[in-house]
């Protein structure tokens, strides 16, 4: 994948397992599947390694997502974070502290995804 900082998983057993890694209380990561087939992630993390923090207030948490590139543009992104942000902003300790997302300078697909969401 273009926008990946690995190879995608070739097998959905290698997707649960970096998923099983992640799901802890400072990470929630999930499988987006369409139709029984895995077509992405999505998921949380706590930056509990922020060097600035200001008094009193929770460390945000980090949007992150990953599709397969022949899913593209077929708004399953934009389905999926609206989706998930639904339901994770209904939690007092995440909707306390926040969600942030970052996105490369050049991926402007992903950006355009964050700003239908409202980031």
């Amino acid at each position: 994948m273009k926008w990946s900082v690995s190879n995608p998983d070739s097998t959905e057993a290698q997707t649960a397992a970096w998923l099983t890694r992640f799901n802890n209380e400072t990470c929630f990561g999930y499988a987006v599947i369409r139709t029984d087939k895995l077509i992405g992630t999505i998921g949380l993390r706590r930056e509990a390694e922020k060097e600035e923090k200001t008094a009193g207030k929770e460390e945000e948490w980090e949007l992150g997502y990953l599709f397969r590139s022949d899913e593209w543009g077929q708004g399953y992104a934009t389905e999926a974070v609206q989706a998930f942000l639904a339901y994770f902003l209904t939690q007092p300790v995440i909707y306390r502290a926040g969600v942030i997302a970052q996105v490369d300078r050049g991926n402007v697909a992903s950006l355009r995804v964050l700003e239908r969401v409202g980031f």
